[in-house]
């Protein structure tokens, strides 16, 4: 592609497409200019720009805390994720299965806590993340009668229960605990 522009304006190229799903490493992209035939270029050293990024890991589903900080699971690496939309910030937790754990279902509840399904270990876990202690507080085992996926969750302040249903034609609750009184 050639193109002739002012010195000091800008061009801007938007190139789409598409990643495999089995891909892996780095997306290196360098994009290189130079001047035009009968123009003296007095910088070349900026003539060159290279960006590298390593393809989305699987982000699952997402819960959204009434801070409206998003929370998610990283499905290939075995993170709880928070993002801050405010500042851009991320911040990540590892999750009490490792790797293998391949967080699905992610919910709050009303105590701020972020409930995640770890659906690599066989039964299922829930477990709960306090953000104000960053630490994982609660891990429950969720038994079913085959393999099983915890794939949708969400949490019904009403009754203070965890609703979840299963690829495996399974629907279940667990109850939250409320906050403790401090007197």
């Amino acid at each position: 592609m050639g193109a002739s522009l002012p010195p000091g304006s800008t061009l801007t190229i938007t190139i789409a497409g598409t990643i495999a799903p089995d891909a892996t490493g780095d997306l290196v992209n360098t994009a290189t200019v130079g001047a035009g035939s009968g123009a003296t270029d007095t910088d070349p050293t900026n003539n060159s720009a290279t960006d590298t990024d390593t393809p989305g890991t699987p982000r699952v589903d997402l819960a959204v805390t009434k801070d409206d900080v998003i929370w998610y699971g990283d499905f290939t690496r075995g993170f709880l994720g928070r993002l801050d939309p405010k500042t851009g910030r991320i911040e990540e937790y590892a999750l009490p299965s490792g790797p293998g754990s391949l967080p699905y279902a992610v919910t709050s509840d009303d105590r701020g806590r972020i409930w995640l399904a770890e659906t690599g270990p066989q039964p299922n876990r829930l477990v709960a993340f306090d953000p104000a202690q960053r630490k994982f507080t609660e891990n429950i085992v969720i038994a079913a009668n085959q393999a099983n996926t915890i794939r949708h969750m969400t949490f019904d302040k009403a009754t203070r229960q965890i609703w979840f249903g299963g690829d495996a034609n399974m629907i279940g609750r667990v109850a939250v605990a409320p906050q403790p009184l401090v007197p």
